[in-house]
Order: C-alpha cells, then sequence, then structure tokens
C-alpha cells in the first residue's frame, strides 16, 4: 500500500508517513501490552477476592460446627439424658441397692 504513495510523495513526505505508521505500530502495541498486564493483574486481583470470600465461609462453617459440637455434646450428656428421662417420662434414678446379683 505504501508503494502506491510513493509514487505521488516526495521523499520528506514518505518519510513523514512511515513514521506516523511507525508511531500507530508502537503506540497498538504498547496499548495490547497494557491491556494484557491489566487483564492479568485484575484476574488475579479477583481470585484473591473470591480466595478470600472462601477462606471467611470456611472460618464461619468451622464455627457453626464447634457451636454445634457443643450443642450436641450438651443434649448427649448423661446428665441431661437424666434429667429428661426424670421429668418427662417419671423413672427413677438406679441406686446401687437396686441392683441384684444373680449367681448360680
Amino acid at each position: 500500500m505504501l508503494w502506491l504513495l510513493e509514487v505521488k510523495m516526495v521523499g520528506t513526505e514518505k518519510f513523514l508517513i512511515k513514521r506516523v505508521f511507525k508511531l500507530i505500530v508502537f503506540i497498538g502495541v504498547g496499548a495490547m501490552l497494557l491491556f494484557f498486564i491489566t487483564w492479568q493483574n485484575l484476574r488475579v486481583y479477583l481470585l484473591e477476592r473470591e480466595i478470600n470470600k472462601l477462606v471467611k465461609e470456611k472460618s464461619h462453617l468451622e464455627e457453626e460446627i464447634y457451636l454445634d459440637t457443643l450443642k450436641l455434646s450438651e443434649i448427649a450428656s448423661r446428665k441431661k439424658i437424666k434429667e429428661i428421662a426424670v421429668e418427662e417420662f417419671g423413672m427413677v434414678p438406679v441406686t446401687y441397692r437396686d441392683v441384684k446379683l444373680i449367681a448360680y
């Protein structure tokens, strides 16, 4: 395409067009390089945000598991079972005198 312009132009105009063309190519390559570097940093930033969000969610779930374990241990304790058996079902606590050993 430049050879079409060579026919009608003098040496100075040809030099100016080549210089403008080089400047446009340089700016384009620089803009593409800047875009790719920015895109990569943006992806890293977004992945870090997602990781931080997942770490917070993990710590929240671990705290919830710990609290549920405490509730479960409270519910499954012998003292709690004894209270429920006595209050709701009317059972009486077993003493050592109630136990009879039968030997043959």
